[in-house]
């Protein structure tokens, strides 16, 4: 990050570049972002909530590297080249509610990776190459925000086994399914707070009967620059009208092309 000031001054050479050199720590937070760090900073105070290590060299996580920072809540790590969620980093920190590691290289994620993470309430893994083995969310019993988009995930299938029953907002966006089938979401079928799914950019094809049936309760469906078929168009609206579907949103897509009489068929919000 750099800070240019300039003088009200005559003559080509007053602005001045001043580049940040370390970290910002105020009110408990410390904002160690854009230093080209390639490990974590041990001389913080020890009583920290929030760190921000985004926008570095970091290539991996290790827990003892946060063992000085016990009751950290917060924390970054996105725009890096980490590889792996180490599984002892919720050990080290135990009261942990919020993980970004968004835009990094996380090739898999295991359960056992945030098997101790149980009071992660957001989890962002967007911009990975994530492969997902087993379940790896079932630990998550807190989890109301997760975002594995542009992931190249093949499915919306994100476990088998029932989970996450308090998720609030899914982002499965820029993935690269094509079909959305009638057991994709039944690992959410006790979620019945998710409120809000996004899909951008996701081509769906085909969507199976009762696709959306374990979500119900679903009330905000985001679209936008999903191109569809009209086909696919008249199915999606049929399968949300078992919802309590309240905002549809289909931004930038060829909607010149589609038949608008499937959305009189019941009240929704475009």
């Amino acid at each position: 990050m750099m800070i240019i000031i300039c003088c009200l001054m005559p003559g080509p050479h007053n602005c001045v570049a001043l580049r940040k050199t370390s970290c910002d720590v105020h009110d408990s937070i410390a904002d160690c972002s854009h230093l080209s760090l390639s490990a974590v900073p041990q001389n913080l105070p020890s009583n920290i909530i929030s760190l921000d290590l985004s926008h570095n060299r970091l290539k991996s996580i290790p827990p003892v590297s946060l063992s000085p920072y016990p009751g950290l809540r917060r924390l970054s790590v996105s725009h890096n080249s980490i590889t792996k969620l180490d599984p002892g980093l919720c050990q080290t920190l135990p009261l942990l509610q919020t993980l970004n590691m968004g835009h990094n290289q996380v090739h898999v994620l295991k359960k056992e990776d945030v098997n101790h993470c149980t009071n992660l309430t957001w989890l962002i893994m967007d911009s990975n190459k994530l492969k997902l083995q087993g379940e790896p969310f079932s630990a998550l019993q807190r989890l109301q925000f997760l975002d594995v988009s542009l992931n190249k995930l093949q499915s919306a299938k994100l476990g088998t086994q029932i989970q996450l029953p308090n998720l609030v907002s899914l982002n499965l966006a820029l993935n690269d399914f094509t079909t959305l089938k009638k057991d994709d979401f039944l690992f959410l079928n006790n979620s019945s707070s998710l409120l809000v799914l996004n899909m951008s950019f996701v081509h769906l094809k085909k969507l199976e009967p009762g696709c959306f049936t374990p979500i119900s309760g679903l009330r905000t469906l985001i679209m936008d620059r999903s191109n569809m078929s009209t086909l696919g168009f008249s199915e999606l609206c049929s399968e949300l009208s078992a919802t309590a579907i309240e905002a549809l949103y289909l931004r930038k897509m060829n909607l010149a092309k589609l038949q608008t009489q499937p959305l009189k068929r019941y009240r929704k919000q475009i």
